[in-house]
């Protein structure tokens, strides 16, 4: 119905109409008007309060990368492992690594600083557990510390497999390892102002399976990783590109296979990232995969 002269004169005509009381006099609801003023000016002074700092909203996604494609898909993929990969079969056929995509939004009115991204774990009975992940500057913010403005966000990109290793080598869940509680994940962040900000563990949408608080099972692809997998998880350097990282380990894997010695393997790294130590970490690393797993 369209809001018309006549129409807001009915308006006014009803409203205007006594109500009867049975103790005392006839008002009509335009009496109100002054007490009606002054909520409406009470909850948008609330509003403004709330709403004229920043607020921060922190979003958990999963997903995995071969450092040129990026799948993301929601946090119950933490529960039905291979879900992303029946889902997206064609678009990442190479070697990828498992990710957590944790998103801030400020839907404040003043800019925001956030400070170490992670996830929260928990456990029945323990306390919970904060791990800061590795930033993946080529795919997401390549800072811990992100300055954003209202109304803006900001994405970190981190690795999962070192955070819930992390996280399951922890004192309190070594303690709990005879318990039959599962290991949960939420995406964790600090603001400037010192308070911690976590993803939601229930919204409206979900139901009994789609709870934010994420029991996790990994590899999100549901199949045993490969050796370039398993090498990437465990020494990812934030320093250089997924995708490179990725080429990397399948040379080293190749140079191996064809019985280079380990000399002249380390000679062949030539300016790829990373200190000699940690080029022997990864050579070692290698061979005993390969040892232990001749089929991948």
């Amino acid at each position: 119905m369209a809001f018309t002269y006549d129409l807001a004169i009915e308006i006014l005509t009803t409203l205007s109409q006594p109500v009867p009381h049975e103790h005392g006099p006839n008002t009509s609801l335009l009496d109100l008007w002054p007490v009606l003023l002054a909520a409406l000016a009470l909850i948008w002074g609330i509003r403004e309060w709330i709403y004229g700092g920043s607020v921060l909203v922190v979003k958990l996604e999963l997903g995995f990368s071969d450092g040129r494609a990026l799948i993301r898909g929601a946090p119950i993929d933490f529960k039905e492992p291979g879900a992303l990969q029946r889902l997206f079969d064609k678009r990442i056929t190479n070697p990828a690594l498992d990710l957590a995509v944790v998103t801030v939004t400020n839907r404040g009115r003043t800019p925001a600083t956030i400070l170490r991204p992670g996830l929260q774990f928990t456990m029945s009975g323990v306390k919970p557990v904060v791990v800061e992940g590795i930033l993946l500057g080529d795919l997401g913010e390549a800072s811990a510390r992100v300055r954003i403005e209202a109304h803006d966000s900001c994405t970190f990109v981190m690795p999962l497999g070192g955070m819930v290793a992390t996280a399951r080598s922890d004192t309190d869940f070594q303690k709990a390892e005879s318990m039959s509680g599962a290991l949960r994940a939420r995406a964790h962040v600090t603001s400037g102002t010192g308070r911690a900000k976590r993803s939601a563990k229930r919204t409206w949408r979900d139901n009994a399976l789609r709870n934010a608080d994420w029991t996790v099972q990994l590899p999100l692809r549901g199949k045993p990783l490969l050796v370039e997998e398993e090498l990437l998880d465990s020494f990812v350097d934030p320093r250089s590109a997924l995708y490179d990282q990725f080429l990397f380990m399948g040379g080293l894997l190749l140079q191996i296979r064809a019985g280079q010695s380990d000399p002249a393997i380390i000679a062949s790294f030539g300016s790829i990232p990373g200190v000699a130590m940690e080029r022997i970490l990864i050579l070692n690393r290698a061979r005993s995969l390969l040892d232990s797993s001749p089929g991948k």
